[in-house]
């Protein structure tokens, strides 16, 4: 049983991408808003930066610069709030200006800091039978885009586990995929690791105590919820709040301790969530 609270729920649209700047700051996404948010620990909510179109996964390095992948909103279509853009990554500097870092992405959705210090990138295709994608590695100064592989799988969420392997979660059949990277930074091909129960995995993360977890999609309308797994495939966990069908992204808070941040984009709510664990620190401030 998890306590939670709802921090806040002020119109902020199909909500993504929760993450933290080094000050402690919470950032999220919003793909029908198109832009960057603010939320504080009292719920405040505040326009950080508009990035137009259908800003997804998000990712924060250790200089406060918060790099966004850009759908260009292709996957939900909802009346325009915000000017439309073009897809790729893009880069907003501390006082919320925004700017491209590469729009060689097709449609990112979701990204990470590797533990070489490279953004790591999930750009499914975005069709009906989500059986195709692609994973980047990024240069976050240069924006230096490398194709690392094409799957035959809906590529979304992604989390640098505690043995540095990547992790991917396939939101269509529900496995996650590991890839790795040798001494001289080659890219192994992603394989499977984790089967999930009856799960659409969307965004992951990864506690203290080296278990995934994972936030499960009901693309039918049913409950989404937070499942955790060891990494020996073992189910731990099941969160659900009741209600909602789209926990699309989580993160933990840096200050409050074992407090998960969940964004749910349907309920347009971000939780709080009493959890076991704290949250394993992620690049680049591992």
């Amino acid at each position: 049983m998890h306590d939670y609270r709802v921090v806040a729920s002020d119109g902020m649209g199909f909500i993504e991408g929760p993450v933290f700047a080094d000050d402690g700051t919470l950032y999220i996404t919003s793909i029908t808003k198109g832009g960057v948010f603010k939320v504080s620990d009292e719920g405040i909510v505040t326009l950080f930066a508009d990035t137009g179109g259908g800003g997804n996964g998000a990712a924060v390095g250790d200089d406060g610069v918060i790099f966004v992948a850009q759908n260009g909103r292709r996957r939900v279509s909802e009346g325009p709030v915000f000017h439309p853009v073009e897809t790729g990554i893009q880069r907003v500097d501390p006082s919320g200006v925004v700017s491209w870092l590469t729009q060689d992405p097709i449609t990112p959705n979701d990204l990470a800091f590797g533990p070489d210090g490279m953004l790591y990138v999930t750009d499914p295709t975005r069709t009906p039978k989500m059986n195709d994608g692609r994973m980047w590695r990024i240069d976050p100064i240069t924006g230096a885009a490398e194709l690392l592989e094409s799957v035959s799988w809906f590529p979304n969420g992604i989390a640098v586990g505690p043995d540095d392997r990547i992790y991917v979660g396939d939101t269509r059949d529900g496995v996650v995929y590991a890839g790795e990277l040798t001494a001289d930074g080659q890219w192994h091909a992603m394989n499977p690791v984790l089967h999930l129960d009856n799960a659409h995995p969307d965004g992951l993360a990864f506690d203290e105590c080296g278990n995934i977890l994972a936030c499960s999609v009901d693309f039918d309308g049913g409950l989404g919820s937070v499942q955790t797994y060891s990494l020996d495939g073992r189910k731990l966990d099941e969160f659900s709040i009741g209600r909602g069908s789209f926990p699309t992204n989580l993160a933990f808070h840096p200050r409050l301790k074992n407090t998960l941040v969940v964004t749910f984009a349907d309920l347009e709510e971000v939780l709080y969530v009493d959890w076991a664990c704290g949250g394993l620190q992620v690049p680049p401030f591992r």
